[in-house]
């Protein structure tokens, strides 16, 4: 005799799963909704950075989002002056709204995230990558050889050349990266291991945690800081909201 047990179970699974997919979809609709009006996303002010905010994680928050969480808070940093923030964060002198990338060459959405700024549209931007190696030794080794690449005045172009390459973590791949975009690669492995490239990744360091920023692809965009692989109409609200506090 059949008592309907197993037919019940499967129309409330059946109607559990509607209702999930029903929030899911009220969820994206309302996002969606909030994205297409006119006017600046909500953020929220950071202690550790005056006058600095910081974009509110339920407006932009995906499955990438939490891929990126890599790094605990930890004991929050004193605040740095204003003019010395700046100046570590942006290159100076650049027009356009001033934006700070937080990359590791692991991270698997951070190419992803450039390649949304880079063809952004609407104003103008000044693009500075941060080199935060956080997930692991060949990380900082792909790091370093970008900082290094910089002190030939060649950061971005090795920057650009390692995303879209594997680095092999060893002194041979430093020299094939370094000949493929014409440096000098002596000169390349010796300043890996200088006092300049490690000033700048312990200066990043500090800069990501004063943001609060928990993992990689991060970015501060004008004065709004931000986690996660951000959509792209978030990133053009954000750019024309304006250059934020260094340079407004």
């Amino acid at each position: 005799m059949s008592t309907g047990a197993p037919s019940t179970r499967r129309e409330s699974r059946r109607h559990a799963l509607l209702g999930a997919a029903a929030l899911g979809l009220a969820a994206l609709a309302g996002w969606g909704a909030w994205r297409d009006r006119a006017g600046p996303p909500p953020t929220r002010p950071i202690p550790t950075a005056p006058g600095f905010l910081r974009l509110d994680r339920g407006a932009s928050a995906s499955g990438a989002d939490l891929l990126t969480l890599g790094l605990d808070a930890g004991t929050p940093p004193e605040p740095m002056a204003r003019e010395a923030l700046c100046a570590a964060l942006f290159r100076a002198g650049d027009p356009g709204v001033p934006v700070a990338v937080f990359s590791d060459y692991r991270c698997p959405t951070c190419p992803a995230l450039a390649s949304r700024l880079r063809g952004l549209g609407g104003p103008a931007l000044s693009i500075t990558w941060h080199e935060w190696p956080i997930l692991g030794a060949a990380s900082v080794f792909s790091a370093k050889v970008a900082l290094a690449a910089g002190l030939q005045g060649r950061h971005d172009e090795m920057h650009a050349h390692l995303t879209r390459r594997f680095l092999r973590p060893s002194e041979a791949g430093a020299h094939e990266a370094a000949e493929a975009i014409g440096l000098d690669a002596g000169r390349l492995v010796a300043d890996m291991q200088g006092p300049a490239v490690a000033a700048r990744l312990a200066e990043t360091a500090r800069l990501a945690a004063l943001f609060g920023f928990r993992g990689t692809p991060s970015a501060v965009v004008g004065g709004t800081a931000t986690e996660g692989l951000v959509d792209a109409a978030t990133l053009r609200r954000l750019a024309e909201a304006g250059a934020g506090p260094c340079r407004g």
